[in-house]
């Protein structure tokens, strides 16, 4: 079963997109429209966390996957933080972006508390963000 939720990690600032299970392009397709509304509707820059770290299986068709990388275009979009321990995920992801998305300012990272650095030490706005400010979740 393919589980994806995206929601605001900090209001209008960051988006927290996470991905649970057998990834389809039909999932990505699906929750493309809400990432893509939140980010031209928040605050630039808007950052995006990208949880991969409970996928089994995706798609291994670059071009397709580069299809569904909607967010890539967006001006208002800032740092893209993937986390993935996942050494086979993490090539994919980085093939993709450096192929499709070099404009992408993306950084590969373990988990939650990696992110929380990240953010507050390259983003003076986010000195207080926490993963409990999560809110506006919507499960595909």
């Amino acid at each position: 079963m393919l589980n994806i939720t995206v929601e605001w990690l900090k209001q209008d600032r960051v988006i927290y997109q996470r991905f649970v299970g057998r990834v389809t392009l039909e999932g990505m397709r699906q929750v493309q429209p809400l990432f893509a509304a939140m980010l031209d509707h928040g605050t630039a820059p808007v950052h995006a966390v990208i949880d991969l770290r409970e996928v089994t299986d995706y798609p291994r068709n670059l071009r397709r996957l580069s299809e569904v990388m909607m967010m890539r275009n967006s001006p208002h979009l800032g740092f893209v933080l993937v986390m993935t321990s996942n050494v086979l995920l993490r090539f994919v992801t980085t093939v993709l972006t450096q192929t499709f998305a070099r404009r992408m300012n993306v950084h590969w990272l373990d988990d939650e508390d990696s992110v929380i650095a990240f953010l507050r030490k390259h983003d003076d706005t986010l000195q207080h963000i926490e993963w409990s400010l999560a809110r506006h979740s919507v499960e595909v």
